[in-house]
């Protein structure tokens, strides 16, 4: 049974009363249900979980921004930051859309929070009376597949971007965490054999052998001169 402990949710515990609430709700009502109408439940507390710690919060003598503290109560609730946004996500979408494009968007992948897919969907004026055809509903999806973003909108991240967040966000788990280097070439490696095939695998040990003999580099300089400096 979940409960909100100082030694197993240290930062849950650390926060206000309002805020442990709603983690409770959220923990009750976090099934292995996944409708459009759950999830956006679910992302509605998660939302003013959100809000609510902006202000981050400091455990143990450790001060944790808005982002971070937020991103630790995900994982005191048992999920990941980027599952959570994503529900969060379905929360803002249903105060917007209907439930079949709602659901629709969800089986295809498409972020209906994306600031520039309300605008779109208005323009295709959609027929409401047809949203219980399954096809016209597809069909509704696959336009919005195909709309580019207004000028001022968000345009598609580039690999290029994905990458780096996504590697900000394990570098920040792995601070957040205390992670050592030893656990974190552990990790890498299971992920690796689990993940990669054998041409990615080579891949991967051609750019950490690189890394590794960069750093090597790096430290033999240093030490050469910090030993002219002290000649």
């Amino acid at each position: 049974m979940f409960q909100i402990t100082e030694k197993d949710t240290p930062v849950l515990y650390a926060l206000p009363q309002s805020v442990r609430d709603k983690a409770m709700e959220f923990n009750q009502l976090y099934t292995g249900q996944n409708s459009v109408a759950v999830r956006a439940g679910w992302g509605k507390l998660l939302e003013q979980i959100n809000k609510a710690i902006q202000s981050g919060v400091t455990v143990n003598g450790k001060t944790h921004d808005g982002k971070a503290t937020f991103r630790a109560v995900c994982r005191e609730l048992g999920i990941s930051p980027s599952t959570a946004y994503g529900y969060i996500n379905s929360f803002i979408s249903s105060n917007n859309f209907p439930p079949e494009i709602q659901q629709a968007a969800a089986d295809a992948g498409l972020n209906l929070a994306l600031d520039w897919v309300p605008g779109a969907y208005t323009a295709l004026n959609v027929e409401q009376a047809k949203l219980s055809e399954p096809n016209y509903v597809r069909g509704v999806i696959a336009r919005l597949e195909d709309v580019r973003p207004a000028k001022g909108g968000k345009a598609k991240k580039s690999v290029e971007q994905r990458l780096i967040e996504k590697f900000a966000d394990i570098f920040e788990f792995t601070m957040d965490e205390e992670v050592s280097s030893g656990l974190i070439r552990y990790c890498m490696g299971q992920a690796a054999k689990e993940s990669l095939n054998s041409a990615g695998l080579e891949t991967w040990q051609a750019l950490v052998h690189q890394l590794a003999t960069d750093e090597r580099a790096s430290q033999d300089s240093a030490r050469q001169v910090a030993d002219e400096t002290a000649r």
